[in-house]
């Protein structure tokens, strides 16, 4: 799968110790206020 967006410089550092070959993700999770999501305030 592409990224959607720009990755930025060195976040490769994140996935140093993972082993896709072993199976090894890397999981991640964010989330957003439902307030900042209908206003389009969300940082950049």
């Amino acid at each position: 799968m592409a990224a959607k967006g720009v990755i930025p410089e060195g976040s490769d550092v994140h996935f140093a110790g993972v082993k896709p070959e072993k199976g090894q993700r890397l999981v991640v999770f964010g989330w957003a206020m439902a307030e900042s999501l209908s206003s389009g305030k969300l940082p950049k």
